[in-house]
């Protein structure tokens, strides 16, 4: 007769029952992520361009996402305005929306989580809908303060959508001249750009070469991969136009001697053109790139926390 171990049995029971639910929660909402780039991509907002009525449109949708996952505003209603004058664009309504969560671990140190909102509008009669380029950023932004909403980390998270990224960084640059009182106080700045459209399913990941420490702590989850393809690169000098280090928002942190990983791929038929749309993302690498980023920053949430001298060499 088989003698039953109700103890052990116990134990398995409740870890089966509790498993389930703590990899459930660390999972992107993949209805959540495709509707937030269908609704920023729609024809109705014309391609988001700043200061532009679709621009407003979507700024509105993002600051209801914040309010309705509760991050708590940075900035009075999470706005930060700015005036632009850049390549045929003047107005002094260009808005960043700022949010963040507190951490529980590691006051006064913070993580950036970027991404623009903007894109190019309407040219020549098409609109430039700006699926890939970067509803597709904004999505996976919005899907993973929604889950450390749920999840408190470690480190204070900054959630930035920033504005007017397509007329010369200007969103990202005017958050960042904000930031002398509390620069030292960020740790690094996680950017999204252009995650939806890859044919050979390649993500890569720039800013190491000018942090190798980054590198040596996001490596275990780039080598636990076995279906996205993650390369790190597109971020020395020799590279030249393909050097990526200052080709987004990223680039004003860097400027200010703020470590970044800036995750996006290479371009495409559909970058910059009427057809990057909804339809043409690829839905299934989309939904991938966006977990992987998730799980980057949990680890990266838990690792630096457990740095007590933040060694950034």
């Amino acid at each position: 007769m088989i003698k039953i171990n109700f103890a052990v049995l116990t134990f398995v029971y409740l870890l089966l029952s509790i498993l389930p639910q703590k990899l459930q929660a660390q999972k992107i909402d993949t209805g959540q992520l495709l509707n937030h780039v269908k609704i920023l991509a729609a024809d109705s907002l014309e391609g988001r361009r700043t200061c532009a009525p679709g621009a407003a449109k979507a700024r509105n949708y993002i600051l209801n996402h914040f309010k309705s996952v509760g991050l708590i505003p940075f900035f009075e209603n999470y706005q930060q305005k700015f005036v632009v004058d850049e390549r045929g664009v003047k107005c002094d309504s260009a808005v960043n929306l700022i949010g963040s969560i507190e951490g529980t671990a590691t006051k006064n140190k913070s993580i950036v989580i970027s991404a623009h909102y903007d894109h190019e509008g309407i040219q020549n009669g098409k609109i430039f809908n700006g699926a890939d380029d970067n509803a597709s950023g904004v999505a996976a932004m919005l899907e993973i303060g929604r889950y450390f909403a749920k999840n408190q980390p470690k480190h204070d998270l900054i959630f930035c959508a920033f504005d007017a990224e397509e007329l010369g960084l200007l969103g990202s640059k005017s958050f960042v001249k904000i930031l002398p009182d509390i620069k030292n106080s960020i740790l690094l700045d996680i950017n999204i750009d252009m995650i939806g459209v890859s044919l050979r399913n390649e993500l890569y990941i720039a800013g190491a070469y000018h942090s190798p420490f980054l590198k040596r702590q996001v490596n275990p989850i780039v080598n636990s991969q076995d279906q996205l393809k993650v390369l790190w690169g597109h971020d020395t000098p020799e590279l030249g136009s393909q050097d990526w280090t200052l080709a987004s928002d990223h680039a004003a942190f860097h400027r200010a001697k703020i470590p970044f990983l800036y995750f996006g791929v290479e371009d495409h038929a559909h970058h910059n053109q009427s057809t990057d749309t909804f339809e043409n993302l690829n839905h299934r690498f989309f939904v991938q790139a966006a977990q992987f980023i998730l799980t980057t920053l949990i680890h990266l949430d838990a690792q630096l926390a457990s740095n007590k001298n933040y060694q950034t060499k």
